[in-house]
Order: structure tokens, then C-alpha cells, then sequence
């Protein structure tokens, strides 16, 4: 079948007989009972399924109810001008990747194909057809109906040339995510929206709803079994059961999407402190704007909830609340990109009613929102804050876009999306980000991805030059109180890595404590437990705009007039250290990425040193972590063993010397406390 002989599908006595067959199955599978059916029952009775398909055609138009498209998934801000032309043209940019699709000898777009990088991901967002609602924006703004023409094309193309497998298949086209986005929202948006126009033929109209029936049975049939694309599907099918109620299973899709969101959101997917379990700030708020996508289905009447649902949609909604960063954006961890967040935590106040939630997002960032006069404020009682389940610590000074803030990650592995990067911190001070997480760049499986997801991308240690291993996926109870202390003067966080790394036969255990004295500094105490020679290597990641240099053993930024941070490490070891940037060879290092399919060079400080536990089974060593908006002066930080009982504690003496100013203070690991 060439492209041209899809202009004479215009109408429905012209398809070939495969889709003419089809059409008489459709009406098996609709509700032929309701009354407002009653023409389209009529002509099914009488064979006539031209007509019956033109009479539930009539029905759609007569029926235009599209209050729905009000879900704020719908009314996403883009700018569609830029995307218009290119759309035209077979051009299509997805995750910053812009590419012309190429046409098969039959003159459709190639709908397998991955881009210029073959990746999936291309092929991904090109089947989940998000550039269609830029038609219809356009279309809506305009009235022009060359915009509905063009969908039109698109849309048949896409039908005719893909139809439903047999069996599932893992392709771009019919994976159950893709079958599910763009049936929930794409599918849904322009067949209700394009429903007055006489260029959205009545072909693609009808193969639209046969196609629809085909994507709830197939999103139900191949649901993944866990994850944040399990929420999507099962998201997509309770739509679905709500926007076709015409459709028999219609009422079966719903209970049974309802029936399993509910047990994943308030069992399986989401810690009690709110934390989506794949530890992926990205795909936290992928879960959770779609099991609220059903809770707002629910408040519209569509479905019934149990109460807890909604409560627990708090609580994933506090945790993304409170890991704001000072300047508005969120956690960048595991698989995630840097994601501006603070317009949706201030909705989210409104919508919880979360005064604490519209403080913070209020004090963060440097724009005011117009309506500010109109939200609910209340300051949170504490700054820092722990979820002990997903093993977070935020740490911060005060609310304001100049604040301390720092991130903290001593929990489990995450149940997807996960890089191995146990004991790692990011710091975000006087108004900009000074250590980072790397980022996730791509999926595609080469040495790139290796690195971003790797422990040397991370600001923690690598042993003898191995990352760590894949270690606990999810914690069954809470990290114990005594592993995090929050208090007006300090916060003490104690975490600890035991999984082994890669290579390696023994099983070197990283102990990490994190004390930061408020307003002041952070400290680290870092102990290596090993029973055989090694060497550790200590990676500290800049941001990109920073301007870092070497100073002796301390390693700082240099950018006059901004936030700047200086790192001193204790002199117990004989460190080695060397700056980075941007290299590949002969390993991938000093390379960030905030967004996906973006990377750019950025400075990394590598401290190198051995280890022999003939010396000292439990090796220790402390860094000063210092910020300032000013030039930061020298500091010096040393670490002193002063009890060892390994049955009751193991206590340290720290001292820190900055200018004239000597601070001394005594930690204990083993109740995770400042003792003097």
C-alpha cells in the first residue's frame, strides 16, 4: 500500500476489506444497549455497517464533551510555533534531538526508526505522538484547517501501517508504554478536539475507535509488572474507561485499573514517607501527576477512590516539596534531569491545601508569581529533613535563594532507574550549584552510559578503581532514628555502604558520616574498612560553571561575586590529587548532563591514596567543606581516633582551623552524635 493510495481512504466504502472487517468487529465491542446508540444498534441489526459506522460517527460529533481536557495534563504550556514548520516537513525533535524521519519506499514515515543516534527513546517519543496536540493547538488558535488536514495524514498513516500485533511486541511502536501515552492523552485530545472539522475524515475517525478498543485490550493483556510505566498503562486504561464509556469493558478497564493504582501507590510503588521507590526524582513525579491523574478523575466523578489513596498522594507530593532546591529546581539523582519544580509544588499548595509547601516553593527561586497575593503561606517548622525509608537527607539553613542547601543519599538502591552512587551529597549554596550529581545523559548501552551511572560520576569512592555493585534495591523499615540527627545547632547523617565493588573478591565496606554545623560548614568523615591493600579514590564533581583550582591538597572555586565552595581534606593519608575535565580516554571522566541527550565538560577532583590494613584495619579520613560568597580562605582539618570499643563506640576528635578560628568537637558513630 503506497502513501498515495491512502488519499482515497477518505471514506469508509474505500478501505480494503481487512479494515472493512475490523469496522464490523468494533460493534461486538460496543454497548449497543445504551439509548443513545439507538441509530447505530438499528443499522447493526440490519448488516449495514457502513452506516452504523457513520451513525456512531454522528454520535461523536453530536456528543462534543471534552470538559475533561480542563486535567492539567492537557494544559501544559509549550511553545507549538517553532515545532509547526517542522512538522510539515517530517521533522520531529524529541529530548533535544531534532531529525527529519525518512519515508519507506511506500511513501510512509518510517515509524521503526531511532534517530541519528539509534536510540529507542527517538522512536519512543515519535510513537507517542505528542506533536499531534501541536496540530491542535494551532488549529484551536487559528481555525485553520490545513492544521487538521495534516493530522489527519499522520494519523491514517499511522493506523494503516501499523496494525495491532498478535502477541506483544517490545518495538517502538507497540511497547505497552507508548500504547498507553498516547491513547491516554494524544488520541483522546484531537479526536474530541478536531471533531467539528470536515478535514478529520471519517476514515481515520472510525479507525481511530477501533484502534482505541485495540490499545485498552493491549494495555491490560501486557501491563509491565512494576515501575513507574506500570502507573502510566494502568492510568491510561482508567482514561480510557472513562472517555469511551460506549465501549462494553469499558466499566472492566476502570475497576480494573482503579483496583491495581490503589495497591500500588499504598503498597508496592511508594515508601510511607512519600518516596516513589525507584529513587528517581525524574520518574517520582512521572508516578505521581498520574496516580493523581486518577485521584482528579475521582473528584469528577469517573471513579471511587479509598480515602488513603489521596493521603498517600501527599505524601509523594511532600517529598517532592521539600527536596526543592533554593533556586526552584528539584533533586537530580539516579535517572533524572535538572527539572525546574517549583511552579507545580505552588499548584500543589493550592490543591492540598499546604501552606508549608507554597512557603517553600515562594522562597525558592528568584521570580515572584503574579497571583502571589492569592496563595496560602506558613513557614515549615524544620529546614532539614530526612525520608527514612528512601534513605534522603535535605540539609539547609534557612528558606531563601541564597540558602545552604545539600542532598544526602544513605538509602537503598531504588527499584529502577538506579546508579550506584550510595553515600553521594550534592551542595547548593549562595544562589548557585557547586558539587553535582553527573546526571543520566542516555540509555543507550555504551561507555557513556557506563559513566553516568557509575560510582565514579558520583561524589563519593571508588576501590582499586571499582565502582560499587548492584546492592539492596528497597528498604522493608525505616533507617533507624539514630542514623540521622537533625537539631537547631547541627545535622548528623550516618550511612554506610557493605555490597562490595565490581573486581573485587574481598568486600571493602564505606562508612560515610555527614555532620553540617548550620550556617557554617559541612564536615564528612569517611571510614574504609578493608582486610587487604588498596587504593580509594575520592571524586568531587563541580558544577559546570564553576571555575575550580588547586590549592596544595584543597581544591576550590574561584568566581568573584558568586557562591564559591573549598574542600580540604585531612592529611592522615598520603593523597594524590589531579583535576579532570571533560576527557574519554583513558576513561570517561568530568562530564555533566542536565538534560537528556546533553553533556557538557565539567571539573572533577580525584584524590588517590593506598590503603594497607596491616596498619589499620579501619582506615579514617575527614573532609572540611566549605562555602561562602566571598573568596574563601585557607582552612586546615585533622582526624584523631580517641576510643575504639567496637562492642560500645567508636569516637573521633575533630578540629577545624579557618583563619583565627579553632572549632573542636568530638563525634560519636556509633550513637551518630557530636559529643562535645
Amino acid at each position: 500500500m503506497r502513501l498515495a493510495d491512502m488519499k482515497f481512504y477518505k471514506n469508509i466504502e474505500d478501505l480494503p476489506w481487512k479494515f472493512k472487517y475490523k469496522i464490523k468487529r468494533l460493534f461486538k465491542k460496543l454497548d449497543l444497549s445504551l439509548p443513545q446508540l439507538d441509530d447505530v444498534r438499528s443499522h447493526v441489526r440490519n448488516k449495514e455497517w457502513v452506516n452504523a459506522a457513520r451513525a456512531l460517527i454522528k454520535y461523536y460529533e453530536m456528543n462534543r464533551d471534552i470538559s475533561w481536557l480542563d486535567y492539567p495534563e492537557f494544559q501544559r504550556k509549550r511553545d507549538y510555533e517553532e515545532e509547526l514548520d517542522d512538522i510539515f516537513d517530517d521533522i520531529f525533535t524529541f529530548q533535544t534531538v531534532r531529525e527529519k524521519v525518512p519515508r519507506t519506499r511506500k511513501g510512509n514515515l518510517d515509524w521503526g526508526y531511532k534517530g541519528p543516534n539509534n536510540d529507542r527513546e527517538f522512536g519512543f517519543f515519535l510513537n507517542r505522538q505528542h506533536y499531534l496536540k501541536v496540530l491542535y493547538k494551532a488549529y484551536e488558535n487559528t481555525g485553520n484547517e490545513k492544521y487538521v488536514r495534516k493530522f489527519d495524514d499522520i494519523m491514517l498513516d499511522w493506523l494503516i501501517y501499523n496494525p495491532r500485533p498478535f502477541i506483544y511486541r517490545s518495538s517502538v511502536q507497540w511497547r505497552t508504554l507508548e500504547v498507553a501515552l498516547r491513547s491516554k492523552v494524544v488520541w483522546p485530545y484531537c479526536f474530541f478536539g478536531f471533531q467539528n472539522s470536515d478535514e478529520f475524515s471519517e476514515t481515520t475517525r472510525i479507525l481511530m475507535l477501533i484502534a482505541t478498543s485495540e490499545h485498552a485490550t493491549y494495555c491490560k493483556r501486557y501491563v509491565v509488572p512494576r515501575g513507574n510505566i506500570r502507573v502510566m498503562i494502568l492510568n491510561a486504561l482508567a482514561t480510557m474507561g472513562a472517555l469511551w464509556p460506549e465501549f462494553e469493558d469499558s466499566k472492566d478497564w476502570i475497576r480494573f485499573a482503579v483496583k491495581d493504582l490503589t495497591e500500588e501507590i499504598l503498597h508496592k510503588q511508594v515508601y510511607p514517607d512519600g518516596a516513589q521507590k525507584e529513587l528517581s526524582n525524574h520518574y517520582h513525579y512521572v508516578a505521581m501527576s498520574n496516580f493523581e491523574h486518577l485521584a482528579n478523575m475521582a473528584e469528577k466523578g469517573d471513579v471511587n477512590l479509598n480515602p488513603d489513596y489521596r493521603t498517600q498522594l501527599e505524601k509523594m507530593w511532600n517529598y517532592h516539596s521539600y527536596n526543592i532546591r533554593p533556586n526552584g529546581y528539584g533533586l537530580l539523582n539516579n535517572d533524572a534531569d535538572y527539572d525546574y519544580v517549583r511552579d507545580s509544588v505552588i499548584e500543589a499548595s493550592k490543591r492540598f491545601n499546604r501552606p508549608d509547601w507554597s512557603y517553600i516553593a515562594l522562597h525558592s527561586g528568584s521570580s515572584v508569581p503574579t497571583d502571589v497575593d492569592n496563595i496560602n503561606t506558613e513557614q515549615p517548622e524544620k529546614k532539614s529533613v530526612v525520608f527514612p525509608w528512601a534513605g534522603h537527607a535535605i540539609l539547609r539553613n534557612k528558606w531563601d535563594p541564597q540558602a545552604h542547601w545539600c542532598f544526602f543519599d544513605f538509602g537503598p538502591f531504588g527499584t529502577g532507574h538506579q546508579h550506584r552512587d550510595k553515600l553521594h551529597l550534592s551542595i547548593n549554596a549562595y544562589g548557585r550549584d557547586l558539587l553535582v550529581d553527573s546526571g543520566r545523559y542516555y540509555y543507550i548501552g555504551d561507555k557513556w552510559r557506563r559513566y553516568f551511572r557509575g560510582t565514579r560520576a558520583h561524589n563519593t569512592i571508588t576501590i582499586n578503581g571499582h565502582g560499587q555493585r548492584r546492592y539492596k534495591k528497597e528498604n522493608n523499615s525505616p533507617i533507624p532514628n539514630q542514623k540521622y540527627r537533625l537539631t537547631d545547632d547541627y545535622d548528623a547523617i550516618l550511612g554506610a555502604y557493605c555490597s562490595g565493588y565490581t573486581g573485587l573478591i574481598a568486600n571493602p565496606e564505606h562508612i560515610r558520616a555527614l555532620i553540617y554545623f548550620k550556617n557554617k560548614y559541612w564536615i564528612v568523615i569517611d571510614r574504609v574498612l578493608t582486610e587487604q591493600p588498596i587504593t580509594i579514590s575520592t571524586f568531587w564533581h563541580f558544577h559546570p560553571k564553576c571555575s575550580v583550582k588547586l590549592d596544595n591538597k584543597a581544591v576550590f572555586t574561584a568566581d568573584g561575586g558568586k557562591g564559591n565552595i573549598r574542600i580540604t581534606p585531612s592529611l592522615d593519608l598520603n593523597w594524590k590529587l589531579k583535576l579532570i575535565k571533560g576527557v574519554e580516554n583513558p576513561e570517561i571522566q568530568g562530564w555533566y548532563s542536565s538534560e537528556y541527550n546533553q553533556k557538557e565538560p565539567n571539573w572533577c577532583a580525584i584524590y588517590n591514596a593506598d590503603i594497607n590494613p596491616d596498619i589499620d584495619q579501619s582506615t579514617y579520613f575527614a573532609w572540611f567543606i566549605d562555602t561562602s560568597k566571598d573568596t574563601l580562605d585557607h582552612a586546615a582539618i585533622s582526624i584523631r581516633k580517641v576510643f575504639n570499643n567496637q562492642k560500645e563506640d567508636e569516637i573521633y576528635s575533630i578540629i577545624i582551623k579557618k583563619e583565627s578560628i579553632i572549632h573542636k568537637f568530638r563525634y560519636s558513630f556509633v550513637h551518630n552524635e557530636i559529643l562535645s
